[in-house]
């Protein structure tokens, strides 16, 4: 089965692609699409017609023209082998990023072909095209991406802590345990903010406040929020000069009295 191909942009200006006549340029990109993963495919007339054109009324004489025509320009080779006709595309694995690529049960072009190949890989001539180039630095580019996502999704597959897990190392620090619908509580409000997208180092930081200063869990979310953006709070908005804050301290320090 074919799999998902590249086709740059800049293959509309190359100019071996771009001397080819319109029915040679759209079987070739036909069969830039069913190449199996070594750039290879069956090239007879009646194989490319129902690859590339199996709702058209063509012949496969005129489709052999093409595919022929493809090969003049160097894109391609035509080869035989035993009764078949088959197509190697130059440059495939320099024009093709293929991810756990699969052996060719096809058989393999001429030796001078591959060759051919070989020596266009391991020397950039002036002959080489523009579509090549930028094919290359497009996967290098690809790479890249690929290498930073692969980072990204190990940080992201990171557990993140629980309510529970946060809530267990905040009652841990405190000198004296408290009851139980406190903490049912405070694991409450923890995962309502983890789930609004919470860090769970600003709700570490929001608990910690909370514990140093002896506050009511009531002000967990004022107290993450100030964790989040510090710098750019107005000075109204400081949760340990709230009014509110203020009345609750006043209130626990005359109940102590």
């Amino acid at each position: 089965m074919a799999r998902i191909r590249s086709i740059k942009p800049s293959i509309w200006t190359d100019e071996r692609f771009i001397d080819l006549g319109r029915d040679a340029r759209l079987l070739f990109l036909g069969m830039i699409s069913h190449a199996d993963d070594a750039g290879r495919l069956v090239a007879s007339g009646a194989a490319l017609i129902g690859a590339v054109f199996p709702h058209d009324d063509i012949s496969p004489r005129n489709v052999e023209k093409w595919r022929d025509e493809i090969a003049t320009s160097g894109l391609i080779t035509v080869y035989r082998a035993g009764r078949g006709t088959y197509a190697h595309l130059h440059g495939w694995h320099r024009h093709q990023r293929i991810q756990k690529p699969q052996p060719s049960t096809l058989p393999a072009p001429p030796v001078s072909d591959r060759v051919h190949d070989q020596s266009r890989t391991e020397s950039r001539t002036q002959s080489t095209t523009e579509w090549e180039v930028e094919v290359e630095k497009e996967v290098e580019k690809e790479k890249e991406c690929a290498s930073q996502s692969d980072a990204a999704r190990t940080r992201s597959s990171t557990p993140s802590p629980t309510a529970t897990a946060l809530v267990a190392t905040h009652v841990d620090a405190l000198t004296d345990p408290p009851p139980a619908t406190v903490v049912v509580d405070l694991e409450r409000r923890v995962h309502r903010l983890l789930t609004a997208g919470s860090r769970p180092e600003h709700i570490t930081a929001g608990l910690t406040k909370l514990r140093r200063k002896g506050l009511s869990a009531r002000l967990l979310d004022q107290l993450v929020a100030e964790s989040i953006q510090p710098a750019h709070g107005a000075p109204g908005d400081d949760p340990l000069t709230d009014p509110d804050v203020a009345a609750w301290i006043a209130e626990q320090e005359a109940a102590q009295r």
